[in-house]
């Protein structure tokens, strides 16, 4: 029993002397900065639209998005409501969000490229919204700045049965990448794709923020604030937006009744803490979110080239990073965010163009020793829908500024190489059922035997053979396909 007394009392005696001789440590620790959390999410995912006049800039530029949206305007968003829905015969609004909804119902700017491109169109705005969660947290005094390396948009075709949320479920079909940083023209700043870093007010001191109240953009007197929950960021306020949560940096106490005062270092009557986080102004303020789109014009890889397959789609917004931490409390800021599209009330993509893919021309192949080709020509294609079919086989060889592709119009193509219109505006099949694991690959086929329109065999030589489709969609006027050659 002695024994084990004394044992006993020599661990205390010791636990005590390893004690005294760590709190030197514990104060060296707690009077080194701690630095809070780097976290970036997707927290908005959408589709838009841009509605265009005439003979404007961008008009001549297909599928030109640039890094801005607003969700809350009629004009671009993709799907109609009773502000912009058309009126019916008794006058009143209607509005059917899957007539038009997330649409592109055309394979090239339409009517052309030299009329305004009206909704639906040829391409969409795939869109999001990155929100910084870099504040200091608990007991942390500082956080940390750090750029946004990678967004992209996973687009995914609905397939039977599977998950869009789930990269391993539905991989996509097509990936855009963006890496952000400065433009070619300088425009963009890396403030624009940089979460900013904060720190608590008087935080040189040791003093924590274990739960601020506001957040402000400066420690002067026209500094603002706002306080936490707001809409908008401090960097938002201004003399016409002075209300109940956007008011101007104080350190005379704070009262919640009185938003004139602000930031103290006296939180909760616990010494040491503040109420106020102070951005510094580095890159997108917390609560602010930071803007990214990318055109899509309907188009992915089928059978090596790409195409357009019509269906619904969606796609998964992501935005990464990688980079070093503070060395102190992390080594590395890793990001992996996630937002899938469509979410709640939002109608997936629809794609419903006249489009021709996977274009072939293979002659007929003869002899048992040596194979050499012999007429006719097969031309294998694909079509996304049933639709009407020219096929026009013009003389490359004498002319070397002939057009072959033309825009709405067939009309605008060369004729005057024109050697056999082989089928004009015939009715040809599209492809298959949608939605299983695999489409369908359903093809057409037309021969060309190597004559003219007068039945006389044409020189050897080389010959472009244009293809194009046409068929009436839903939206109005009439869908021409890309002439592919």
């Amino acid at each position: 029993m002695n024994t084990i007394t004394n044992k006993s009392m020599w661990k205390f005696l010791l636990g005590k002397v390893a004690f005294l001789a760590a709190l030197p440590l514990f104060f060296v620790l707690t009077a080194t900065p701690i630095f809070g959390q780097a976290q970036a999410d997707v927290k908005f995912a959408g589709v838009f639209y841009q509605q265009n006049n005439a003979g404007a800039t961008t008009e001549q530029l297909y599928c030109n998005w640039g890094n801005s949206f607003d969700r809350e305007s009629e004009s671009n968003r993709s799907f109609v409501n009773a502000d912009n829905a058309p009126t019916n015969a008794n006058g009143s609004t209607y509005a059917d969000p899957w007539e038009n909804s997330a649409l592109i119902e055309y394979d090239q700017p339409y009517p052309s490229p030299t009329q305004a491109n009206n909704y639906p169109n040829q391409c969409l705005g795939l869109c999001m919204e990155v929100y910084c969660s870099n504040k200091p947290l608990a007991m942390s005094t500082y956080s940390i700045a750090f750029p946004l390396q990678t967004i992209k948009f996973d687009i995914i075709k609905y397939e039977n049965g599977k998950n869009i949320a789930s990269s391993s479920d539905t991989p996509p079909i097509r990936t855009i990448t963006m890496y952000p940083g400065a433009g070619s023209d300088g425009s963009q700043s890396i403030k624009d794709y940089t979460c900013g870093s904060y720190h608590c007010y008087d935080a040189q001191n040791g003093t924590t923020c274990p739960s601020a109240l506001y957040y402000c953009n400066g420690t002067s007197t026209t500094s603002w604030c706002v306080a936490e929950g707001a809409s908008s960021g401090p960097s938002q306020c201004g003399t016409d937006k002075a209300d109940a949560s956007c008011f101007k940096f104080t350190t005379t106490g704070c009262d919640n009744n009185n938003p004139q005062k602000c930031c103290t270092n006296q939180y909760g009557g616990v010494s040491g803490s503040s109420n106020c986080v102070v951005f510094d102004n580095n890159g997108a303020e917390y609560g602010s979110p930071m803007q990214f789109c990318a055109g899509w014009d309907g188009s992915y890889e089928i059978s090596g080239e790409f195409g357009k397959m019509n269906g619904q789609y969606g796609f998964r917004a992501t935005v990464q990073s990688d980079v070093p931490g503070d060395n102190i409390t992390v080594d590395k800021i890793t990001i992996d965010s996630s937002v899938p599209y469509p979410g709640e009330n939002q109608i997936p993509i629809q794609v419903d163009v006249t489009n021709v893919h996977t274009v072939r021309s293979t002659p007929t192949v003869v002899g048992d020793i040596t194979s050499v080709s012999a007429q006719p020509y097969t031309l294998a294609y694909r079509l996304s829908k049933d639709a009407d079919v020219r096929i026009a086989i013009y003389d490359a060889s004498t002319s070397s500024d002939s057009s072959y592709t033309g825009t709405a119009d067939p009309a605008n193509l060369d004729t005057a190489n024109l050697r056999r219109l082989l089928v004009d505006w015939q009715p040809r099949l599209g492809e298959g059922m949608k939605g299983q694991s695999s489409d369908k690959q359903l093809v057409e086929f037309d021969s060309w035997d190597g004559r003219d329109d007068s039945g006389r065999l044409l020189p050897a030589g080389n010959y472009v053979v244009s293809i194009q489709a046409k068929s009436q969609d839903e939206g109005p006027g009439i869908d021409f396909s890309r002439a592919v050659t």
